[in-house]
């Protein structure tokens, strides 16, 4: 049978509001372990300088003044970033959280910078099997009672999407985990010719492992930290992926950083998969682009694996917009992030993940009126 994954669509019927719809959502899945007193990490991203893909606080606010009901201490709360910008430090992180929405006033609860101003405050967890002995997560997440991760359901450069299993793995994790993570991935140019030298690149490295020299984007290798923000940050897509070991390394990787994460918190840990406007490219990015697919819903579960395959499969089910990163004509049906990211499978993280102990890719969806 596998596990339990709640859904609630996106449209408003019967007239209900998204935040009666959520509490809906919020209400079948259950706060069980969430008892008085408890302290709560509300685990989720708090977007960057310009962009509007994140999750709308409104259902942040809801889903505090749930837990407020059961006399619970929620705070919300992201860790630093590997590349330079807002949220690569406590301080401008934190200002930036509150700027895009996410303040006392508007959610009714604190924000917490989980590792601390530069990435120190950290807690040390046991991991493995393959990639790692223990990694590094911050420790505001790991002294939290419970923990409950709000994702918004994208893609990926790196890992074809994200969901649960990132917002575990790349969210929770300390720089230096992220960095680990990353490590398998460098950059190279597709072509010398296909380079406009316009620096965007080595704006934001964060260990300043790019210079552009003649009008070419050069990479020190040894300097890199594999952050792959470059790729990103490149307006003319001049740079690729040089990967020392696969593209699927990087998600088994994320996979054991997760199922450590999971594994700490015992039962004691819930996760939210928000289907609206689906984006092919993860909200780290300063711009948003359009969705690539219709809003479809909000889902919920115990187990993050059974909850991104869900997700997965409810992407792949619905028809591919126009006007989007993808190509003109995709079909309910056709997988939608491969033709975003060619060559990053985007089930490597959810078949390591199972391989691993961390949930179940089969599941039952469990539709909430």
């Amino acid at each position: 049978m596998g596990s339990d994954v709640y859904f609630v669509g996106s449209r408003a019927k019967l007239h209900k509001s998204p935040a009666e719809r959520f509490q809906a959502l919020v209400k079948a899945l259950g706060l069980g372990v969430c008892k008085a007193e408890s302290t709560v990490a509300v685990k989720i991203h708090f977007g960057e300088d310009g962009s509007t893909g994140y999750i709308h606080p409104t259902y942040v606010r809801t889903l505090v003044e749930m837990l407020h009901e059961r006399q619970c201490l929620p705070f919300l709360t992201d860790t630093n970033t590997l590349y330079r910008g807002p949220r690569s430090n406590g301080v401008s992180h934190l200002a930036l959280a509150i700027r895009n929405g996410f303040g006392f006033a508007m959610t009714g609860a604190p924000i917490v910078i989980a590792d601390g101003m530069k990435s120190h405050s950290v807690t040390d967890l046991p991991a493995g099997p393959r990639h790692f002995d223990s990694v590094r997560i911050g420790a505001a997440i790991t002294e939290a009672d419970v923990l409950v991760t709000m994702n918004h359901f994208k893609g990926h450069l790196l890992t074809s999407f994200g969901g649960a299993i990132k917002n575990l793995s790349m969210g929770c994790g300390s720089r230096a985990t992220k960095q680990r993570m990353h490590a398998d991935m460098q950059p190279a140019l597709v072509s010398r010719d296909a380079c406009t030298g316009c620096g965007e690149c080595a704006a934001i490295c964060p260990v300043d492992a790019i210079a552009v020299t003649s009008g070419i984007a050069e990479f020190d290798h040894e300097k890199c930290v594999g952050c792959a923000e470059c790729l990103a940050a490149c307006p003319v897509h001049a740079i690729k992926v040089l990967w020392s070991g696969t593209s699927g390394t990087v998600q088994e990787k994320m996979a054991e950083v997760a199922m450590a994460v999971v594994r700490h918190f015992r039962t004691k840990h819930l996760h939210f998969n928000f289907l609206l406007n689906i984006t092919p490219e993860c909200d780290c990015l300063k711009w948003t682009d359009n969705p690539v697919v219709q809003n479809i819903g909000i889902l919920a579960s115990r187990d993050p694996v059974a909850l991104d395959q869900a997700s997965l499969d409810l992407v792949t089910q619905s028809a591919g917009l126009p006007n989007s990163s993808l190509p003109e004509g995709v079909a309910a049906g056709q997988d939608k992030f491969p033709l975003i990211h060619p060559g990053v499978d985007p089930d490597a993280q959810l078949r390591y993940g199972e391989a691993i102990g961390l949930g179940s890719r089969s599941y039952t969806l469990i539709t909430v009126p």
